[in-house]
């Protein structure tokens, strides 16, 4: 009768630890719910940071000196920040672009002109090694292989269009 009940504390013992072990679970799941809620935050509110400094730029009707400037700012962005580039493409036919730096660019802007620019963002992966920006009803950009380095959301491609 001795071993019987030893037995049963035995195995009660082991009941209660094991009950206290899924509560330490639960608590600890409870717990990393808003820290990944925090995290995913924090990486929205980078991607806004980083394109707020460019969408001030988009639209139409917009000066020399403008689309200059944003030339400049991209060139510094690419110069400082190799995770988050953009590519400049310039128009110079109909539906022909030219992927141009901003040093290219900048003679070709003309003070009598106006122009419209066109931010685009990259809208997905399609493998781990390329990044792909997609146009509606074009089969997109291979960025990586034009150098460009780029997340989901960010600005990655900004065409120049003159009037």
């Amino acid at each position: 009768m001795e071993n019987a009940s030893k037995a049963l504390i035995i195995a009660g013992a082991i009941l209660i630890a094991i009950l206290l072990i899924s509560v330490g679970i639960l608590v600890m799941n409870s717990v990393n719910k808003p820290l990944d809620a925090a995290s995913g935050e924090a990486d929205s509110q980078a991607i806004q940071m980083f394109n707020a400094k460019f969408t001030s730029y988009a639209g139409k009707d917009k000066s020399a000196q403008d689309v200059k400037s944003l030339c400049m700012l991209v060139q510094s962005i690419n110069a400082t920040d190799s995770s988050h580039q953009i590519l400049l493409r310039y128009k110079v036919a109909a539906n022909d672009y030219d992927v141009m730096s901003a040093s290219e660019i900048i003679p070709l802007l003309d003070n009598n002109n106006a122009y419209s620019v066109v931010i685009h963002y990259t809208k997905e992966f399609k493998n781990s090694t390329n990044s792909f920006y997609g146009d509606e009803g074009t089969n997109g950009i291979n960025l990586t292989a034009l150098g460009i380095k780029t997340d989901i959301g960010y600005i990655s491609v900004i065409n120049i269009i003159p009037k």
